[in-house]
């Protein structure tokens, strides 16, 4: 399978490449520039949330398109921010991630195209001072029931933390879509990606091997069950795969100067090489998004809403492990804006 995608992927870049060569003229080269934010507050009661553990997100991305006759091709930036409170320690997270996304599309007729990307993604460094598991806190701050120091050189860039996490992910995604126009939809679209993911971490919890300490109990908990906990709870050091296959629906209802529109995205996915606690999420989500887009003269401006029901399940898993694995499986929403510049 992953053989298949690759030359397919090849394929359509070969064939673009070779497209991009015949001659060209003013007329057919067209464009557009779109800037997009959402963002989820705690304080926004009106959109559905399970985890009270979340308190605020927002992404941010800003795409370039250039259409040359049936060929398209885009470059995306964006940056991702989670920030998340917990009663238990580490007890605030922020989680950044910036990604850079290349498209490149090839339109077979008037209502056909498919398109390849290849996104690039890099979560920020955490760091954490404190881990707890039950009633037991280890690391360094003021509640730590053990205080866990070294001078083991490579520790050093902990600063005083007690874990430091990392992490990339690389993405390739095939889509095909088709304008069906009939009663009930407008769009038809199926699509597969392949995310492959790589995280580090850094811990001198790693290097405690005196059964002395290991086998105290302090609190009602023996250390050494603890320290397994929260290393299990790291992602793991060897690289996965996660294998996302979808299918779009999208319907659209004109107006004057606007359209409503509501799209759905049906996703199923799995992960393989995948060296950690299993953890047994769902293998379908079901992300519903619905807006008005409001034309005047060049510019398209958007607002929508987007459910998810299962967080980012299967289309993200950068951010994955089994601390975070049950927030993969709890609703999730966002709201958001657009606005898209046309030449």
């Amino acid at each position: 399978m992953e053989r298949f995608i690759s030359k397919l992927f090849s394929f359509v870049f070969s064939t673009t490449i070779l497209l991009l060569l015949y001659p060209l003229n003013a007329e057919d080269i067209k464009g557009s520039i779109s800037f997009t934010n959402t963002g989820l507050d705690s304080n926004w009661d009106f959109i559905p949330v399970e985890n009270s553990s979340f308190q605020r997100y927002e992404e941010g991305e800003r795409e370039l398109l250039i259409h040359v006759n049936k060929i398209s091709l885009g470059f995306n930036i964006g940056a991702r921010k989670l920030n998340a409170k917990r009663a238990t320690y580490p007890k605030d997270i922020d989680t950044s991630i910036n990604h850079t996304i290349k498209t490149i599309g090839l339109k077979f007729s008037d209502t056909e195209n498919i398109a390849i990307s290849f996104k690039e993604q890099a979560i920020g460094d955490q760091l954490f001072d404190c881990y707890q598991r039950g009633s037991l806190v280890i690391g360094q701050c003021s509640e730590a029931d053990i205080k866990i120091t070294t001078t083991i050189e490579k520790y050093n860039q902990l600063d005083g933390a007690i874990i430091l996490l990392q992490g990339k992910s690389s993405t390739k995604a095939l889509h095909y879509l088709k304008e069906v126009t009939n009663k009930y939809i407008d769009f038809f679209g199926i699509g597969y990606k392949q995310q492959t993911v790589s995280s580090n971490w850094l811990t001198p919890l790693e290097e405690i091997r005196s059964s002395v300490i290991l086998d105290s109990t302090i609190n009602g908990e023996r250390v050494g069950d603890v320290i397994t906990d929260i290393l299990e709870d790291l992602p793991p050091r060897r690289d996965w795969l996660t294998h996302v296959f979808s299918i779009n629906l999208r319907k659209e209802f004109l107006m004057r100067q606007s359209k409503l529109y509501l799209d759905n995205q049906l996703l199923y996915g799995l992960r393989s090489s995948y060296d950690g606690i299993k953890q047994h999420n769902k293998s379908f989500n079901n992300i519903i998004e619905s807006g008005l887009i409001y034309r005047a003269d060049r510019f398209d401006i958007s607002f929508f809403f987007r459910h998810y029901q299962r967080f980012h399940l299967w289309r993200d898993d950068l951010y994955y492990s089994r601390r975070s694995a049950k927030y993969f499986d709890e609703m999730f929403g966002e709201i958001g804006g657009k606005i898209k510049f046309s030449f």
